[in-house]
């Protein structure tokens, strides 16, 4: 039986707001200055907003679909991934990652020929600074990709 060595609970990401943010409002600024009829600038920025709003309810709210709450790591190197609807990816070996002062991202091995593989973007304050610290040794060990 194997034995969970790293937990972490994510909270909500403020970074992830701001990105998202910033990002639909570029689209609804280059949305109205486009030098087209205005009812196609109508249309293009009632697709950013709802654009807005789908990936705010999948991504930011704790009951996202696509939310990710939790991150574990077992002792055989298996990962396990929770998201906000009870969905989860279970028993994934990690491919690669991205190690930054302030994010991690995690790249897993697909789980099938047509399923997109799970990646999981952490950022240092969605986390306990410890947990965080972890993390980020976990990621730069040579051993965790040598399986």
């Amino acid at each position: 039986m194997t034995r969970i060595v790293l937990s972490m609970r994510l909270q909500a990401s403020s970074y992830l707001l701001v990105y998202l943010t910033v990002l639909h409002g570029v689209m609804a600024l280059t949305a109205l200055t486009i030098p087209v009829h205005w009812l196609i600038s109508v249309t293009l920025l009632a697709l950013c907003v709802a654009n807005l709003w789908f990936y705010y309810h999948q991504y930011y709210l704790p009951t996202g679909r696509h939310k990710l709450i939790k991150v574990e790591r077992d002792s055989a190197g298996l990962w396990h991934l929770r998201y906000g609807k009870g969905d989860q990816h279970t028993s994934l070996r990690l491919h690669r990652c991205v190690v930054i002062p302030e994010l991690v991202i995690l790249y897993f091995y697909s789980q099938g020929f047509w399923r997109r593989s799970p990646t999981a973007w952490i950022t240092a304050e969605c986390v306990d600074d410890e947990l965080f610290r972890q993390l980020r040794v976990v990621c730069r060990d040579p051993k965790t990709f040598q399986q």
